[in-house]
């Protein structure tokens, strides 16, 4: 894995952001994150129970 010591993927920035900062922005992003990914799983599934009953 090689990589520039510049760039921090999202998960590695939300470790050192929790271990090291108190800076709520990475944890904000986080949050929107999983309510997206929730919300979208949640309409895939009502989408495809409503067209099983069909």
């Amino acid at each position: 894995f090689i990589t520039s010591p510049y760039l921090k993927t999202l998960p590695v920035q939300i470790f050192s952001s929790i271990t090291r900062d108190a800076d709520p922005t990475v944890a904000a992003v986080g949050t929107l994150l999983f309510i997206t990914t929730s919300l979208v799983i949640g309409a895939g599934l009502l989408i495809g129970s409503r067209q099983g009953k069909r």
